[in-house]
């Protein structure tokens, strides 16, 4: 009886430690080389002004925009090198390429440029998204306070061509 129950827990040991490679969503530097081609991008941003710690008035997503990438005239990124790091091409038409910057995977972060540019990044086999933004927070000191958040997503797709 001991056996049966020792085998059945290393088997279910077994089947609970492994877990499929399409379901990673987290940063994997070395599939992030190739070819991406832009399909949304989105821009959030709030506003929010307060006095004495009393919201007076709040513009939360009134800066909400969704665009596709011909909106955005961004037609997408061909990542070279790696697989930490390379070259960056930008294009904005499918052919030509309008842009050339380094890149290099620190952590969970994408930077561009040599920290000119950091974006929070997610990529799949297929599908790339790029987070960035900022937060800024000024009190004058007589209690009136402005909170400004600001957070753009660029997804893409693998370009398979």
């Amino acid at each position: 009886m001991k056996k049966l129950i020792y085998s059945l827990l290393a088997v279910s040991i077994i089947f609970a430690a492994c877990k499929k490679e399409d379901e990673v969503t987290t940063p994997v530097a070395a599939s992030i080389v190739g070819g991406w081609d832009c399909t949304t991008m989105t821009i959030d941003s709030s506003l929010t002004y307060s006095y004495m710690g009393i919201t007076i008035d709040s513009l939360s997503s009134s800066g909400s925009s969704s665009m596709t990438a011909a909106q955005a005239e961004f037609y997408g990124l061909n990542f070279a090198g790696g697989p930490t790091s390379g070259n960056v091409y930008v294009y904005e038409d499918p052919t030509i390429v309008t842009d050339t910057s380094t890149w290099e995977i620190v952590g969970d972060s994408l930077v561009i440029d040599e920290g000119e540019i950091t974006f929070k990044y997610i990529v799949t086999s297929n599908a790339l998204s790029l987070i960035a933004g900022m937060s800024m927070h000024q009190d004058d000191g007589a209690g009136i306070a402005v909170d400004y958040n600001y957070t753009q997503t660029i997804n893409f797709t693998r370009n398979n061509g």
